[in-house]
């Protein structure tokens, strides 16, 4: 009987991952349709939007030049290093804050008074600090990344039950043993949440960063495109990060899973 159970559970849950792929390659399929619809009747001036095919001859030139490869290779090791400061330093601070008072009360005003700041507003301020140079794109964005997972880790440390605590430390727990089987494993769900909303925030100023202040990457190959009028290209590098935005979140999503698996509702209660 219980065989059964776990076979028709797995049987639904692929259903429903085949449901949701189809669903997805329909409206991807479906969006390209229209443009070619649109592009194919000229009901749109093709300078503003250009048909697929010379958006795909465009992408063919850049790749054969090794230019693609440079921009995309430039700005994902700028919004990796950005990702991995701001989630490194939002996880600790996020984590201080909610164990400790002492922390809450000294760090918290400071991350109250910056979380209000966008993140754009950082980009003249990091222009003036390091210049053009990558460490400019890396700080803008660890500083949204870093917003977005202290705030998710405090408000998981802070939402875990204190029955759960005051039972770990009755059975003889060491302060180590409630952190590592209490704490951290309840804050996860939180804390990958906050991964989440890091990457999507790190994308946008990544763009914005690149469109204002650099020599390569995938903004910049916007920017430099509607500087010629390349509308191909500008919906090359658009396309190119949504791909990429789109792949990395699945990937955190992945990851997700796997590390919360003993986890159900790993995706309920989050904040930001």
């Amino acid at each position: 009987m219980m065989d059964d159970l776990i076979r028709v559970e797995v049987g639904f849950g692929r259903g429903c991952m085949n449901r949701k792929m189809v669903t997805r390659v329909i409206s991807i399929g479906g969006l390209i349709i229209l443009w070619f619809v649109v592009t194919y009747y000229k009901l749109v001036n093709p300078l503003f939007l250009p048909p697929p095919r010379e958006v795909l001859e465009g992408a063919v030139d850049l790749f054969q030049a090794g230019e693609l490869r440079e921009h995309i290779t430039a700005s994902l090791w700028r919004m990796f290093m950005g990702f991995v400061v701001g989630s490194f330093t939002g996880v600790i601070i996020g984590i201080l804050m909610g164990q400790f008072r002492f922390f809450h009360a000294a760090i918290g005003p400071l991350v109250e008074i910056i979380r209000p700041i966008p993140g754009l507003a950082w980009i003249p301020v990091a222009l003036i600090w390091f210049g053009i140079e990558d460490a400019s794109k890396v700080f803008i964005i660890s500083m949204g990344v870093f917003i977005a997972v202290v705030t998710n880790t405090f408000v998981g440390v802070r939402s875990l039950d204190p029955v759960l605590v005051r039972a770990a430390r009755s059975l003889g727990a060491t302060r180590r043993d409630i952190f590592f089987r209490v704490v951290l494993p309840g804050t996860l769900p939180y804390i990958f949440t906050g991964f989440r909303l890091g990457v999507q925030v790190s994308f946008a100023l990544l763009v914005a960063a690149e469109l204002v202040g650099s020599t390569s990457g995938l903004g910049f190959l916007i920017q430099d495109a509607r500087n010629y009028f390349r509308g191909d290209l500008v919906i090359l590098g658009m396309a190119v990060i949504g791909a990429l935005g789109f792949s990395i979140t699945r990937l955190v999503e992945i990851a997700e899973r796997w590390f919360l698996r003993w986890h159900t509702k790993s995706r309920e209660g989050a904040f930001y």
